[in-house]
């Protein structure tokens, strides 16, 4: 690979990935319901987690380009540093004497004293770090030894910086080769100079997937505007996967505060032994609370998603309707929920939830939805729902529109009421048409019509209100 071919896809490289992930922000916002299901500060988290996304795809491009350009030759090198220098660094004064650097030194290699000797010289010092000002040093120690000139004082200046870096040679090795004036030993110890270990292009891409996904699950699960829930299949394994990234960021960590302690001190084996302990406290820690919630989130909360479908040619067609049961072992939850594009987030359909008992409570205290007969009705709850059911049912009779209608009343296995109120054949199959109570609603008790044709999914099919004397279509479809 040439050195201007590695430059030509770390510029497009820098720009496809900020158009990419533009995209897919705007994508984001435009076509799933984001802005309207998380408040402000919940918006400003999800375009804080892509800016970091973002931030780790260059690390991850700089990365690779860096790990490619290792093994270019010194001219293809020397190439690839120019134009790197030129177009990009030009901006910013540390990275361009940073560009400087490598420019000398390349030029050293390939036997272009003079130039590189020029070059040297217009590198600001200032502008260095402390591993870039110990290479600008050895570089300045093996000039003046290739132009007879006194390398004293570099070479003192190179032996006082203790850089974490293990790019430059040992600072006896670099005493004796000068003292010697071994000049191929010096170029071949400049030539090391352009090998570096670093972090894995993937590893860091890695990295940056892991902190973006627990930023970008937090911002979605906490700030959510009322009624608006996560999908529970959703919202449980991206919990589970946040609280995996979670364990191995945290174990990475520790791992990367032991190398940069290692690297500024010498770590005795008391040290050694102390960093362990704190290091396995810490991971026990966060792998039992991280732990802790995942078994929660799997085991203790059992939330089940079933979707139904609206068959109806109308403006809600394109709805995905939801039924959630979630029975946290005291007590079961049902409700209907909808979405627009069924991603991530789902409303509620209606404000009022109807409960009931789960089976072991039922064996003691029997609850008024697991009577026989429908529980009477209250002051906050004056609508009968075997009253709207009937009503609902001589509304739909009106018209005929299924074979052999009749009313039966039934409880499911939780004791809610519902009634089959006929059959139906369409596109050669036989529906059974059921009527459910939804709850209340405004102060009306909803009923919703639903369809189900053997063991298929339950297909929703309209909504009813009844407010103690008329039924309302709610959607007005003709089904």
């Amino acid at each position: 690979m040439k050195g201007k071919t590695l430059f030509i896809i770390y510029q497009a490289g820098r720009i496809i990935t900020a158009i990419i992930l533009s995209i897919c922000v705007i994508f984001l916002f435009l076509k799933t319901q984001m802005l309207q299901a998380i408040n402000i500060l919940g918006v400003s988290i999800v375009i804080f987690s892509w800016l970091v996304l973002e931030v780790f795809c260059i690390l991850t491009l700089n990365a690779y380009v860096r790990n490619k350009s290792m093994k270019l030759s010194n001219e293809e090198h020397l190439a690839y540093v120019t134009l790197l220098t030129q177009k990009v660094y030009k901006r910013n004064k540390k990275l361009k004497a940073y560009g400087l650097l490598l420019m000398a030194r390349d030029e050293l290699l390939l036997g272009h004293h003079g130039k590189a000797q020029e070059t040297f010289r217009s590198i600001v010092i200032e502008n260095l770090n402390l591993d870039q000002q110990k290479l600008y040093y050895f570089l300045q120690v093996v000039l003046s030894v290739l132009f007879n000139q006194d390398s004293h004082d570099s070479l003192v200046r190179y032996n006082a910086i203790k850089s974490k870096s293990e790019q430059c040679p040992d600072d006896e090795e670099v005493k004796k080769a000068v003292e010697e004036k071994q000049n191929d030993e010096l170029i071949k110890m400049v030539q090391g100079t352009r090998v570096v270990k670093r972090m894995p292009s993937c590893l860091i891409f890695i990295l940056g997937l892991m902190i973006f996904h627990i930023i970008f699950f937090h911002g979605l699960s906490t700030q959510l505007n009322t009624r608006w829930i996560l999908r529970p299949r959703y919202a449980l394994y991206a919990s589970l996967i946040a609280y995996l990234f979670f364990v191995l960021l945290s174990g990475f960590v520790l791992y990367k505060a032991y190398q940069v302690r290692k690297m500024n001190h010498e770590v005795s084996t008391l040290h050694k032994a102390i960093h362990f302990i704190i290091s396995v406290i810490l991971m026990l820690v966060v792998l039992v609370v991280c732990t802790y919630y995942g078994v929660a989130s799997l085991f203790l909360n059992d939330v089940k998603e079933r979707k139904v479908a609206n068959p109806a040619q109308n403006a809600y067609a394109s709805w995905k309707y939801y039924e959630i049961i979630d029975d946290n072992g005291y007590t079961t939850t049902k409700n209907y929920y909808h979405s627009q594009d069924g991603l991530f987030f789902l409303k509620a359909n209606l404000p009022v939830r109807k409960s009931t008992q789960n089976k072991q409570m039922t064996q003691s205290v029997p609850s008024q939805e697991t009577q026989t007969e429908p529980a009477p009705t209250t002051q906050n709850d004056p609508i009968d729902n075997k009253q709207a059911i009937l009503a609902v049912y001589n509304f739909i009779k009106q018209d005929s529109p299924l074979d052999q209608m009749q009313l039966e009343y039934l409880y499911d296995a939780k004791g809610n009421l519902y009634a089959q109120i006929g059959q139906k054949e369409d596109n050669g199959k036989t529906y059974s048409y059921t009527l459910n109570d939804n709850g209340m609603k405004s102060g009306q008790r909803e009923i919703v019509l639903e369809r189900q044709s053997g063991f298929e999914d339950t297909q929703l099919v309209d909504f009813y209100l009844y407010d103690g004397k008329k039924v309302t279509d709610e959607h007005k479809t003709n089904w």
